[in-house]
């Protein structure tokens, strides 16, 4: 069990570093296929998911359905924070707010969580939040974290019709990731400021 548990961690390691869903995704098949128990097999759809909402909405959306409600603790945080996520994504902005307030009040999530998600939440809910280079830097370790911090403030110039969503546009383009949906929302926001 330990084996799968360092190929699961070296498969995030690698992805976090690489931005390559499509070597994930192999590896995670595999780990779903292997003999991975059932609470583990959950967590990873989990973090799949997650990821999928850069890489592909729809497969995202319906992924998300497959996930059940883990029975232990230690994966429930993961759960409720990709359902607040998901809600986000489906534009069920007022229950993903109440759900948050929710989860943060009686601890289901952590403080850091809670706070990330807030700040998801108003993005998306097109809110002024102050300095928000300074809080999603593009000079992280992790390439990752890079991806989505460039994906989320060109949303959030992009829905404020601030032509500085092109910069952050153009930052995903040169990093070649393969997350189609992320890539193809770059090219709109080039293309919808060349106009």
């Amino acid at each position: 069990m330990s084996n799968k548990a360092n190929e699961m961690t070296k498969m995030l390691e690698n992805f976090y570093k690489s931005c390559k869903y499509s070597k994930f995704q192999n590896k995670y098949y595999d780990l779903l296929d292997s003999d991975l128990n059932d609470n583990i097999k959950n967590y990873l759809r989990i973090l799949n998911t997650n990821f999928l909402f850069l890489i592909n909405k729809k497969k995202a959306l319906n992924e998300y359905e497959k996930i059940n409600l883990p029975t232990e603790n230690k994966y429930l945080q993961a759960y409720y924070f990709l359902e607040i996520v998901y809600l986000i994504n489906t534009d069920e902005l007022k229950l993903a707010s109440d759900k948050l307030n929710t989860y943060h009040k009686h601890g289901s999530i952590t403080k850091e969580d809670a706070y990330s998600l807030e700040l998801y939440l108003s993005i998306y809910s097109n809110k002024e939040i102050k300095d928000i280079e300074k809080i999603f830097p593009l000079n992280n370790k992790v390439m990752y974290q890079n991806i989505f911090n460039a994906k989320l403030l060109m949303d959030y110039f992009f829905l404020k019709e601030d032509s500085k969503a092109v910069e952050y546009a153009k930052y995903l383009k040169k990093n070649k990731t393969d997350f189609i949906d992320t890539n193809l929302k770059a090219e709109l926001v080039i293309n919808t400021f060349k106009q």
